[in-house]
């Protein structure tokens, strides 16, 4: 056991998925809504109603995902929505479809899982059709780029179920939707660079964390925040990668949100490469900042695997009592205790820089 481990915070984060709610259940799996459905077709609503709890709706089809049905057909469906509706028409929506049982007989697996309305029953649309998607790949990617094709149209999206995109993207990345994420990043609306960013980013991508070191435009996007939080996650122990998060940590010029990411990033990697771009944002103003960097520090000189919380067993030639009882990754305690913290790191640094060939 290694004496004082208990003095080492835990900090958890929670990841935001950028993806638009459904009406009232959250998106489902991809890969459960596949498993489930006989047939998935891309189609438009061309009548149909909601009385009770049930729904009867007619599809007029586009294009089949999935099984034996065809484009250009019409085919009824039915379903179950959680609270009981007065009746009414449905309205003419376009969307994937997920269908199960035989023809004459089908039901809608629900496009989302929890409280259903009638709106949370397909993946919606826009309204123009998007250019065909090649039927090769799996049936999750070919889904995958239909709905990426809708999102690169441009085009308004009514109400209606959504896919998961970054979530089932980061579960079961393919080469195509890595492709159409690298030309959003080139040139695009900033919703698409935002979603490009953000998938990219979450697989260490290079030439995204690049991108965001860069261009300083991206600081004004309506959804900044999500990038920074993408940052913020990153846990490459990659030479570039640490090399571009410390520059984005203690440039003063760049949006103080950026940096605290960049910091906060570094400081759950705390390489040996870290360490120096650590060591300067001791003498920031920025508390953020500083308890990263002690964090960070308190990390490396402790032996704490990357994104762990725990110092590795065995010896540790920085390791000591004070180490360990100087660990901290917190801004309330730095606040309460700047020099207690914050100098001792900083003669922790200038004693042992020269060790670290610094």
């Amino acid at each position: 056991m290694i004496k004082g481990r208990h003095a080492l915070a835990v900090l958890g984060y929670m990841t935001v998925v950028a993806v638009a709610q459904a009406s009232g259940g959250a998106p489902a799996s991809l890969d459960q809504l596949i498993a489930n459905s006989d047939y998935i077709v891309v189609g438009t609503i061309a009548g149909g109603s909601a009385s009770g709890v049930t729904l009867n709706l007619s599809i007029a089809i586009e294009a089949v995902l999935k099984g034996q049905l065809t484009a250009g057909a019409i085919v009824g469906a039915t379903g179950t929505i959680t609270e009981p509706a007065q009746t009414h028409a449905l309205a003419l929506s376009r969307g994937i479809f997920f269908l199960s049982g035989a023809q004459g007989a089908l039901l809608l697996v629900p496009a989302a899982s929890g409280y259903l309305d009638e709106r949370d029953i397909f993946v919606a649309l826009p309204n123009v059709a998007s250019p065909p998607q090649p039927p090769t790949g799996t049936l999750k990617e070919q889904v995958m780029l239909e709905v990426l094709g809708a999102m690169a149209s441009g085009e308004p999206w009514p109400p209606g179920g959504r896919i998961d995109v970054l979530g089932e993207y980061q579960a079961d990345p393919t080469a195509s939707e890595r492709s159409v994420f690298q030309q959003w990043m080139q040139g695009g609306s900033p919703q698409l660079i935002t979603t490009s960013l953000r998938a990219l980013l979450a697989e260490g991508n290079a030439a995204a964390l690049t991108r965001v070191a860069t261009d300083t435009s991206l600081q004004g996007n309506p959804a900044a925040s999500s990038i920074f939080d993408a940052v913020k996650l990153l846990r490459s122990t990659d030479a570039g990668t640490v090399a571009l998060l410390g520059q984005m940590a203690v440039n003063g010029s760049s949006a103080a949100g950026l940096r605290a990411a960049a910091a906060t990033a570094l400081a759950w990697i705390h390489t040996q490469q870290a360490v120096p771009y650590l060591a300067q944002l001791l003498n920031d103003p920025s508390v953020t900042l500083q308890a990263a960097a002690v964090g960070g520090l308190a990390g490396f000189a402790n032996n704490v695997p990357v994104g762990a919380h725990e110092p590795a067993a065995g010896a540790w030639a920085y390791r000591t009592d004070d180490t360990i009882a100087h660990s901290v990754f917190s801004e309330a305690a730095i606040t309460a205790r700047p020099t207690y913290y914050l100098s001792f790191w900083q003669v922790w640094w200038q004693t042992n820089r020269a060790a670290l060939g610094y």
